[in-house]
């Protein structure tokens, strides 16, 4: 990534353009104007100074972030489970480490999120599967940049017991080592 810094002066014209970024010693900006940083939280300093000696000194913080969020779904068991469970979202951006800066994440069960969508927000930490059946989930997490990272999940929830019957016994008789059917009362 780069910033474009540009100096103008109608007058007596440019003499020098300078920057340092975090507070690093000044530098003659390069010919092309760009100056070339990592991800990261950056305070610039530019001071322009044209040829009659008049000096104009700015400071700007910004942001660069290049790289998505990273998004992971934990306590994610693998088959059927015959009990309601919480799916941990973790989730990180370096963005988010740097302070003041936002990661949004977003939840839906059986369908894409909507990004921006209150409904779809996803505030806390764990997701609760407390619904029986086979369904996916899936979580997005975006950044203040537009990164998005996505993962999904297939939950298998069962909580209930078969059921015993046949339509045509009026009881079932189990013993060990044996099934017996007793029909019409007999």
């Amino acid at each position: 990534g780069a910033v474009q810094v540009r100096a103008e002066d109608g007058v007596s014209g440019v003499a020098q353009v300078q920057y340092a970024f975090n507070g690093d010693p000044l530098r003659t900006v390069p010919e092309d104007g760009k100056l070339r940083f990592d991800d990261g939280i950056w305070q610039l300093r530019i001071v322009a100074t044209d040829v009659a000696g008049n000096s104009l000194e700015q400071t700007r913080t910004f942001y660069k972030d290049t790289e998505p969020p990273l998004l992971r779904l934990e306590n994610t068991p693998s088959g059927w489970v015959n009990r309601p469970f919480s799916i941990r979202v973790v989730r990180e951006d370096a963005a988010t480490r740097w302070g003041g800066r936002t990661l949004k994440t977003y939840a839906a069960w059986g369908r894409p999120p909507v990004i921006g969508q209150a409904a779809d927000l996803l505030t806390g930490d764990e997701i609760l599967v407390n619904v029986d059946g086979e369904r996916q989930l899936t979580v997005i997490a975006v950044d203040e940049t537009g990164h998005q990272t996505a993962q999904s999940y297939v939950a298998k929830l069962d909580s209930t017991p078969p059921v015993l019957g046949n339509s045509n016994a009026q009881r079932i008789i189990i013993k060990p080592g044996s099934i017996q059917r007793s029909f019409d009362g007999n």
